[in-house]
């Protein structure tokens, strides 16, 4: 009988962990510490829970690296629409990504944002599936013994101190719940920002009205630009804004879910005085759906 409870203990740690790994808003971290915990009282194996764990997130990562190669930017849009932090997930992967390649794999389980959008983005940029799965497989054990190991070791301090874990469990929940308030109601500020819609962009630069056009995504996941526009990360717009007359016009643009990092960066510039900031409407994507016209980046 305790067999099949070791048996049915792993089974049920591995489908919450592949769970989370496919998408699923599941908190896998807690599940690894619990298993820890078990395996500290010999009730699982903690080998197994390591091992299962790594296969597990292998398996989805791999499933969603090739969503990525097959469908590119789409399968990283929708990732990040259902990740905690949609605004900023596709700008800050691709920052990452682009400063350290493998080096991202190997931390992305940690950050939520990169932790959903690293596998497909890795399959868009046509990463090797060999220098994938090595650094892939690597993040996710390390992030999987990062739970899992510290609930082992210290089994017999958690399991006495459970009521005061009550309390902390109670603590995290509540803070959690605080942090995702404010993440919504910041997220409804960037979706009261008014946007430029790409005809009105469109016309704007054909009347030869002075707009300064700002591609806020990392110069190496740039192919083609708005015609005219300035590449400049958020960071470097921040440092770079003085350099510009604040009555002129700023049009903004990611190829981000809801225009999120061009939003804030609006809302940045609007606060340090530029007469007028606004992100443009569907980003990049929108302006080459209408067919105008594009420059091939440098």
């Amino acid at each position: 009988m305790e067999y099949v409870q070791t048996g049915q203990g792993i089974w049920i740690v591995l489908g919450l962990v592949l769970a989370s790994g496919a998408g699923l808003p599941l908190p896998a971290p807690p599940i690894l510490l619990a298993a820890g915990v078990l395996a500290g009282a010999g009730r699982i194996s903690l080998a197994a829970v390591l091992a299962g764990s790594l296969l597990a997130l292998l398996a989805t990562d791999l499933l969603w690296y090739q969503l990525g190669r097959w469908r590119g930017r789409s399968i990283l849009s929708f990732l990040c629409r259902i990740s905690l932090e949609p605004d900023s997930c596709v700008q800050r992967t691709e920052d990452l990504f682009s400063r350290y390649r493998g080096g991202a794999l190997l931390i992305s389980k940690f950050l939520p944002g990169l932790k959903t959008a690293a596998p497909p983005l890795a399959g868009m940029i046509e990463m090797p599936l060999g220098e994938f799965a090595l650094y892939g497989g690597a993040g996710s054990l390390l992030w999987a013994a990062a739970f899992a190991v510290p609930g082992y070791l210290f089994s017999e301090t958690i399991a006495r101190a459970a009521p005061i874990g009550e309390w902390v469990a109670a603590a995290a929940s509540l803070a959690f719940a605080a942090w995702l308030g404010w993440k919504f109601l910041q997220r409804r500020r960037y979706l009261r920002v008014g946007r430029v819609t790409p005809d009105e962009l469109f016309a704007q630069q054909e009347s030869g009205r002075a707009v300064l056009v700002v591609d806020l995504r990392h110069r190496n996941a740039i192919d083609t630009r708005v015609r005219g526009a300035l590449q400049m990360t958020p960071d470097e717009l921040r440092l770079r804004e003085a350099e510009f007359p604040r009555e002129r016009e700023v049009v903004l643009y990611c190829a981000c879910p809801n225009e999120g990092s061009a939003a804030q960066m609006a809302l940045l510039l609007r606060a340090r005085g530029f007469r007028s900031a606004r992100p443009l409407l569907g980003g990049i994507d929108a302006w080459r759906a209408r067919g105008y016209p594009v420059e091939q980046s440098s």
